[in-house]
């Protein structure tokens, strides 16, 4: 690899756009610019470092261990010149307003209030509405300036970055463990009581997973969201599956055995492409962005 490479920020911004977003396509909407110039930067990348940093497959872009390595620092450089910006566009005391936050329910329930609390300690002038909704109904009215959401592929109408994936646990109150002699997830699911989800999340990964390992004779009870599922669970009701991070710290519930539990739909940290963008949310999105990119940014 050239040491001596004459290094252009511009070329590794396209390059942290192409191994977040998975494709050119993606980080060329994302950049607001061609596609055909974000291929152009990185072949001058490439060609700079003397090394490949994508395998092209079928479905995208995947980094190779040069990529991998060049990824974990341009984040890390991004961070620092994006910090940089915001001393010199003013200091705390000028970021001010009302920023719209608004989010699913399990994140604004068990993520998004630390991350608000330490918002607020660093500007006391700063005012975040915080908006617990599970759709995108409240960014397509202009109701928000930030979304975070879990989707395929985010409305054309709103721009933003991928912040990564969830990961599902398969779960159960200890007591209905003990009681069931269950440890890990049961091949007779018809000796056993599931939570699933209403038909909302009938097209995630994860819920298919779920649905397609119970019979007709399964016993269920529909839940309408995480948080009722997680209610239900820790009663004793029965398994069902929830994001890791609603797990993770519940001293209620046991995590049974189980592999090739899809991800969820990609996390992004969305803005409407239509609104002018103020210091405050450009402050809000970038700590928001930070913060959850370290619980959840995965690059295979």
């Amino acid at each position: 690899m050239d040491r001596k490479a004459n290094w252009s920020w511009d070329n590794l911004r396209h390059f942290l756009a192409v191994a977040q977003h998975g494709t050119l396509s993606a980080a060329a909407r994302v950049l607001g610019v061609s596609h055909s110039t974000v291929q152009r930067r990185i072949g001058i990348l490439e060609q700079e470092l003397q090394t490949s940093l994508f395998c092209r497959t079928n479905n995208g872009f995947r980094l190779t261990a040069s990529g991998k390595a060049l990824f974990g620092e341009a984040l890390r450089l991004q961070t620092t010149l994006e910090s940089i910006s915001r001393n010199v566009a003013g200091s705390d005391a000028d970021v001010k307003g009302r920023v719209v936050l608004t989010s699913t329910d399990t994140l604004c329930f068990s993520i998004l209030p630390a991350m608000i609390m330490s918002l607020a300690q660093t500007y006391p002038r700063l005012s975040i509405e915080l908006d617990m909704i599970n759709t995108f109904s409240d960014m397509q009215n202009l109701e928000a300036d930030i979304a975070i959401r879990s989707c395929e592929e985010p409305p054309d109408n709103l721009i933003g970055r991928r912040i990564g994936s969830v990961r599902f646990l398969a779960c159960a109150a200890h007591a209905y463990c003990h009681d069931t002699g269950l440890s890990s997830f049961p091949s007779n699911v018809e000796a056993h009581h599931f939570i699933v989800l209403n038909d909302y999340y009938n097209t995630t990964p994860f819920h298919q997973w779920l649905t397609e390992r119970l019979t007709r004779d399964t016993r269920t009870t529909i839940a309408s969201g995480f948080l009722s599922a997680y209610g239900l669970c820790r009663a004793g009701l029965g398994i069902t599956l929830l994001p890791s991070y609603m797990v993770d710290d519940s001293h209620d519930l046991m995590v049974l055995d189980v592999d090739g539990i899809p991800e969820s739909h990609d996390l992004w940290i969305l803005s409407h492409r239509d609104l002018r963008t103020t210091q405050s949310v450009r402050v809000v999105r970038q700590y928001l962005y930070q913060e959850l990119s370290r619980l959840f940014a995965g690059t295979d």
